[in-house]
């Protein structure tokens, strides 16, 4: 009867996101924090009262208005990164956020061929990416001629850019082996591959 108003409004200004109802109170009481607001694109960061984040433990003395602060939703684009063998075989599949590098698995083994890498980068990786295991084909071979009879020696097989190595020293009785010898050059352990397609 005396025209006291006891009670006090909270208001919000939700910043372009879902409306919130206004919440009327008696003077000196709290509120309960309100269903979070939604924002496309953003994510809320909660409710401000000036420059400080509002504590809805704190008794509500007057009007007041609430202000949503919102931060902009970072998306994070993932991509996938699948590493197949030489036969389509899947080796093993990455998932990777934008801008980051994918993790090879182990070098993959393929008899008579040695593994050279993939036939794409996969650092930066801007979208999905089929990458596929690239081999070298053993293509060098040395045969041996001991031009003594019923004295053999295996085939020796090597990559384009290989050392030779593994040369075999023949023992027979009464002879001293002087060395293997291709075009009139000896060749020795640790040597280049002379320069030919197959020997």
């Amino acid at each position: 009867g005396c025209g006291n108003n006891t009670n006090v409004t909270v208001s919000f200004d939700s910043k372009g996101g879902t409306e919130v109802a206004d919440i009327e109170v008696e003077k000196g009481s709290t509120i309960q924090k309100p269903t979070s607001p939604e924002k496309e694109g953003y994510v809320f960061d909660g409710w401000y009262y000036g420059d400080e984040e509002f504590d809805f433990s704190i008794a509500i003395e007057k009007d007041m208005t609430l202000v949503a602060k919102w931060e902009k939703e970072v998306v994070i684009k993932q991509y996938t990164v699948k590493f197949y063998d030489y036969d389509g075989v899947i080796l093993k599949e990455d998932l990777v956020n934008e801008g980051e590098s994918a993790v090879a698995p182990e070098d993959p083994i393929r008899d008579e061929y040695r593994f050279i890498g993939w036939n794409i980068s996969f650092d930066n990786v801007q979208s999905d990416l089929n990458v596929v295991a690239q081999y070298e084909e053993r293509t060098y071979y040395i045969d041996f001629d001991s031009k003594i009879e019923g004295l053999t020696f295996e085939r020796l097989e090597f990559y384009p850019d290989e050392e030779i190595y593994g040369l075999p020293v023949p023992s027979v009785e009464n002879l001293s082996f002087k060395g293997w010898y291709y075009d009139g050059k000896r060749i020795k352990d640790g040597d280049d591959l002379p320069d030919f397609d197959d020997m």
